[in-house]
């Protein structure tokens, strides 16, 4: 880079005689900290007054980003844009120091009614916002203070006159026009309610404007929103109230209607700006509406999408699947080639111009920056990428496509179905999409699968336009949802009653081949909820389990699992939520009652039947006894327990929103209803071996212990060993017994019971000859030994275990 190079750029010019020794300072833009330069330079000029040193360090510095940017290649200029943004934070935050001290020294601080200091921050939105600020932007700033208050100085002022003067004194610091020039144009339009609104608002006032008032593109400009001086705190809470505006929950399809309006609006305003790099078509602005659509879109459920700054965005829509790879690559490449060029515009005299220059002389000097011989090279790469600009652009949000032709039949299907079911009950705008969804879906399926299975799931979702515009955007998700719907009924039921898991369609969650606690407990920590509030922690439980069903069902017939890999699932998935409820209880009862000297983890939890067993269907009920781990028990201990279980009833039982968690059987219990809902460790035992019926030990041969804790299960162990083992057991009193309970199961309505007790009683029978039954780990095992054993026949076997599909 000689001299030739510089003479087309006269702002550079005009700051040689500082840039020449800062070069040798910093020799790279990687070495260049400005924070350190301040000092340094602040020191040196200490009689000069701030408004001088702001402009000249502004110059200066900027020319020597500028110059040494030269030296990297277009690929590496997102680094030039972040020191030109740290340039400007330095500049902000001294500005802010030099305003505040000029308020303090006149009116003193300000405090609340408790004496607390009332804070103050400034957040950058715009290029600012997401650290790629252009070399002659402006800067987008938002002020915002903690609340009311009053100064303590000689001339005290209301909070709300003391924070409007500071932040015009900022402004004036930056923004006035000096002998000197200016350091940057502030612009403070984003604020709540724009140019009508105060300087400054409190953060409540603008965390009550985003929730009632805001805006479409107001979560654009939010979106890149960041701290750069002042209180951080207060900044930080701030952005953080804004979050959920920006960002929802759920996929927000919802907002492809006011986007595609954004869009349109954009398409048009291109035409007027036709050689405009930022505004013309296939430029700047277009891919960053790009970038920033997606995220709105998706990161509500990715937070790693929710980023400010641009740059990092492209490789991280490629990672998560939201744009193709070779998209988000040339996306990147042009977004970086147009930025630099802007830049290059712009650092010519220092103006925020986004139009290349006439003069040829600084049109070659540009392209060869560029790394390209001549300015006809430079314009036709820069073409190369508006094209796929314009491409990608055009494509986003388009749920338009050619439609086959369909035949008379189908035609005539769709017409009397959105009569019936959709075209009275919505908008027109949504009638149109739910009929552009079944012309797609006639082009997919046959028309009784879509009449029985496809119709109520789209009835479900006819008031809920975001899924209907995701299975319109997702043009793979259509497809997805058919071939499930058609595998099983379930996926009917379940979208019918919680459309929310139509989002699990979009982006699958399969579990591993073999699925532990840890599976749940990981997915269970991302949710946030609270826990004070006990209603919205139930409903979150409820939800949870509908959704960690959904994935174990979807895991196992996309990759063709056996119904044990399901019944294994549904079995750890209830140890999870037994284990949740007992803790949730535990803490319950001792904010109530106190500790009483009772731990979580001496709630001893037996399952019965088919958790017991780990034979869990999809629509199982959970058998449970509850025992705790100790002998002798106080009159407060004995209530707590009491209360405890309640608890644990209460969170598995209580029909909410989205259901039961578990229906609960106690009746196992030691004396049955009659019993107490907690039992001691020797209250139990001593039951179990001299007052338990014949057919209580029966049930014993399916009951485990959940939980891990190993001298418990080795006490659980050897008490089942202990009763089920017994040579004295008399044959005759076992078949009198299984006798009587199958007449009394019968007199109750239960006609599914003979193969089951007909095998208890064979392997109760059987216990003291073949201990190592105890062993078998879930149902399948048992059946498996006892055929092993001919304790039971191989038909008895395969009638038990196929009586039933687990979904």
């Amino acid at each position: 880079m000689g001299s030739k190079w510089l003479e087309t750029f006269p702002f550079v010019v005009q700051q040689q005689a500082a840039v020449e020794p800062l070069m040798e300072l910093y020799p790279s833009l990687n070495a260049y900290d400005v924070d350190a330069d301040w000092q340094t330079f602040s020191e040196q000029h200490i009689h000069h007054d701030v408004f001088k040193n702001l402009r000249e360090f502004r110059q200066s510095r900027l020319a020597l980003i500028a110059q040494l940017d030269c030296y990297l290649s277009t690929a590496e200029h997102g680094l030039a844009m972040l020191k030109t943004s740290q340039l400007a934070d330095c500049l902000v935050q001294h500005a802010l120091t030099s305003a505040e001290q000029y308020m303090v020294e006149r009116y003193g601080r300000v405090f609340d009614e408790s004496n607390e200091p009332v804070t103050f921050a400034v957040l950058a939105l715009g290029k600012l916002g997401t650290n790629e600020l252009n070399y002659s932007s402006d800067i987008d700033l938002v002020f915002v203070c903690s609340g009311d208050g009053q100064s303590d100085g000689k001339r005290s002022l209301e909070a709300t006159r003391y924070f409007e003067k500071l932040g015009r004194r900022l402004i004036k610091l930056l923004d006035q026009f000096t002998a000197d020039g200016r350091v940057y144009r502030v612009d403070m339009r984003l604020r709540p309610f724009g140019s009508a609104a105060p300087l400054v608002c409190t953060d409540a006032a603008l965390q009550h404007y985003i929730i009632t008032e805001g805006r479409e593109w107001e979560r654009f400009a939010w979106m890149r929103a960041r701290f750069v001086a002042g209180h951080a705190k207060l900044s930080a809470s701030v952005l953080a109230s804004v979050n959920p505006f920006i960002y929802r929950k759920h996929l927000d399809y919802s907002v492809f209607d006011s986007l595609a309006k954004i869009k349109r609006d954009m398409a048009l305003s291109a035409k007027d700006h036709q050689h405009d790099l930022k505004l013309g078509a296939g430029g700047i602005r277009e891919i960053e509406f790009i970038v920033q659509s997606l995220q709105v879109t998706f990161g509500g459920r990715l937070p790693e999408l929710q980023g400010v700054s641009i740059e990092p965005q492209f490789d991280l829509l490629m990672q998560y699947k939201k744009i193709q790879k070779d998209n988000a690559q040339g996306l990147k490449s042009a977004w970086l080639f147009m930025r630099r060029l802007e830049n290059l515009c712009q650092i010519i005299n220092d103006e925020q111009t986004h139009v290349t220059p006439r003069d040829s002389g600084q049109l070659l000097a540009m392209a060869n920056l560029m790394g390209l011989a001549s300015w006809k090279s430079c314009e036709q790469q820069w073409q190369v990428h508006q094209k796929l600009v314009q491409k990608l652009f055009n494509a986003l949000f388009v749920a338009d496509e050619p439609q086959q032709h369909l035949p008379d039949e189908v035609v005539r299907w769709i017409k009397r179905s959105m009569e019936v079911h959709f075209t009275q009950k919505m908008t027109q705008d949504r009638a149109d999409h739910m009929q552009k969804l079944l012309e797609r879906a006639a082009q997919l399926d046959e028309i009784d699968v879509l009449e029985d299975r496809l119709i109520p799931i789209l009835k479900a979702i006819m008031r809920r336009p975001s899924y209907v515009l995701m299975l319109l955007q997702e043009k793979s998700l259509l497809p997805s949802l058919l071939k499930l719907i058609k595998q099983n009924e379930y996926f009917v039921k379940t979208w019918v009653q919680h459309p929310a898991l139509l989002e699990l369609l979009f982006e699958p969650e399969l579990l591993p081949k073999s699925v532990d606690r840890s599976c749940f407990e990981q997915a269970w920590q991302k949710i946030i909820v609270s826990k004070s509030d006990e209603e919205e922690w139930m409903e979150a439980v409820r939800f949870f389990k509908h959704k960690q069903q959904f994935r174990l069902i979807q895991t196992a017939l996309t990759l063709g699992f056996s119904g044990q890999y399901l019944r294994d699932g549904f079995s750890v998935l209830a140890d999870f939520f037994i284990a949740l409820v007992v803790e949730k209880g535990w803490q319950e009862t001792s904010d109530r009652l106190g500790l009483c000297g009772l731990q979580a983890e001496q709630m001893m939890v037996l399952a019965y039947g088919s958790l017991g067993m780990r034979h869990m269907g999809l629509h199982s009920d959970v058998d449970l006894v509850f025992v705790v781990d100790a002998d002798e028990l106080n009159a407060d201990q004995l209530m707590f327990l009491q209360r405890w279980a309640k608890r644990i009833s209460h969170h598995l039982m209580v029909k909410m929103y989205h259901g039961v968690l578990y229906d609960l059987d106690l009746q196992l219990r030691p004396n049955g209803n009659a019993g107490a809902l907690v039992t001691s460790r020797k209250e139990f035992e001593s039951y179990q071996c001299s007052e338990a019926w014949v057919w209580e030990h029966a049930a014993l041969i399916k009951a485990r212990l959940l939980g891990q804790n190993e001298t418990q299960q080795l006490w659980f162990k050897k008490l089942k060993f202990k009763v089920l083992c017994d040579p004295k057991r008399s044959p005759d009193a076992v078949r009198q017994a299984m006798r009587e309970m199958a007449e009394k199961l019968t007199q109750f309505g239960s006609v599914n019971h003979h193969d089951d007790l007909q095998f208890l009683e064979q392997i109760l029978l059987s216990l003291p000859e073949h201990p190592d039954l105890l062993e078998a780990v879930n149902y399948r095992e048992l059946l498996s030994k006892g055929v092993e054993c001919s304790v039971i026949n191989q038909s008895l076997a395969d009638s038990l275990l196929n009586q039933k599909s687990p979904i």
